[in-house]
């Protein structure tokens, strides 16, 4: 098949893919229809995501269920911690119903995931074409990671979700919604995503201060000076201000998390600013992309590698891609890019074991996803 044939095949397909479905529904139904199937592997635990603080955020929703049928205060629970209370209030509602609550649980966090690849398909399919939505939308579909993490009771696919769609009303807001709802619901999003991770609230308040001020800084705003001259100083200060406890807070939950058989970097000393500064690539590289070849040792670890190779994959793709993005939307994209980065650095930091990192990671991959798809795209399906 030529090039000419090839790309004229594409496009008739997507034409006529286009006259029915749009791209992000394709890319929500079968993100959901993973993991629906997955979802049983959960409910008998063979899912390794479905233990532990899984059964710990069920038992709370049935807690708090229970309380609140007795009249009783709902929260307050002696044996779970605040993360628990607050996770299984969402959940609570689906024991209040009859028959399997913990199944419609399960049903309930796999549709929030299935939106968040939507959203995902969304922004890419705004920014560039149908094509690179399907293409970004694509491996947050069928990760298995990710599949195993929203087919359990943990938050990841509720995080998800709420970072997913607080981008998408930013960046890809429907046509027919003002513009006055549209902050609203870009904070709503991110206050739902707080609630459940609060460690990430400074990365939301950082990526919200980086955007106004490039939307400042590329206005034509009578007090646009006054403001710039304001805001850079107070930036800096707080910068300096809160640096050390920051950090010492994100090194204090590496040691936490600096265990167990896939641990990797324990033993790196960071002391000093400038050890912080030389380890800050290397961290997100491990976030990133752990297991590296050298890490594998089980054959689960040689799923999780397959997935970090093809994010490997997606990030060159995404590097030639942002340019096109950048062109398109600046002020948006160069802010999203910045969020990445600090949060990738942030959680570099914060992560010492592939476990963690694979859970964590999708919060920040799909970013990669989007402008890896606009570059697959924009190179064998231009039409």
């Amino acid at each position: 098949m030529t090039e000419q044939t090839r790309q004229s095949f594409v496009r008739r397909m997507f034409n006529g893919f286009n006259s029915v479905y749009s791209v992000p529904i394709l890319a929500f139904i079968l993100a959901l229809v993973v993991r629906l199937a997955a979802i049983p592997v959960s409910l008998i635990q063979l899912n390794p995501y479905a233990t532990s603080d899984a059964i710990g955020f069920a038992n709370a929703a049935s807690l708090i269920a229970q309380r609140t049928r007795a009249g009783q205060s709902p929260f307050s629970l002696s044996d779970y911690s605040l993360t628990y209370e607050i996770w299984g209030s969402f959940l609570s509602p689906f024991w209040q119903l009859p028959g399997p609550s913990e199944i419609y649980a399960h049903v309930f966090v796999a549709v929030l995931g299935s939106i968040a690849v939507y959203n995902v398909a969304v922004i890419a399919q705004h920014y560039h074409s149908p094509q690179a939505g399907l293409f970004a939308g694509l491996p947050l579909s069928f990760y298995p990671t990710i599949v195993m993490t929203h087919a359990a009771l943990v938050r990841e696919a509720a995080v998800l979700f709420g970072i997913t769609s607080a981008a998408r009303f930013l960046l890809a807001a429907p046509p027919q919604l003002e513009d006055r709802y549209t902050g609203t619901l870009v904070l709503t999003c991110l206050g739902f995503a707080t609630v459940l991770r609060p460690e990430n609230a400074p990365l939301y308040a950082g990526a919200i201060g980086v955007g106004l001020f490039l939307w400042i800084l590329t206005s034509d705003l009578i007090y646009r000076i006054p403001v710039l001259l304001t805001s850079i100083p107070v930036g800096i200060f707080f910068a300096v201000r809160y640096i050390n406890s920051a950090m010492n807070y994100v090194l204090s939950i590496r040691d936490r998390r600096g265990r167990g058989r896939t641990a990797y970097l324990i033993d790196v000393p960071i002391e000093e600013f400038l050890d912080l500064i030389a380890f800050s690539w290397i961290g997100a590289l491990y976030f990133l992309y752990t297991p590296f070849i050298w890490m594998i040792e089980l054959p689960r670890d040689f799923i999780v590698g397959t997935e970090a190779i093809i994010s490997i994959f997606y990030t060159i793709a995404a590097i030639v891609g942002l340019p096109l993005a950048v062109q398109r939307y600046p002020i948006r994209t160069v802010t999203l890019v910045i969020a990445f980065l600090v949060g990738i650095v942030f959680y570099g930091f914060g992560t010492a074991n592939v476990g963690t990192a694979a859970r964590h990671r999708p919060m920040f991959l799909w970013v990669v996803f989007v402008f890896g798809g606009i570059s697959i795209a924009h190179k064998h399906c231009s039409i």
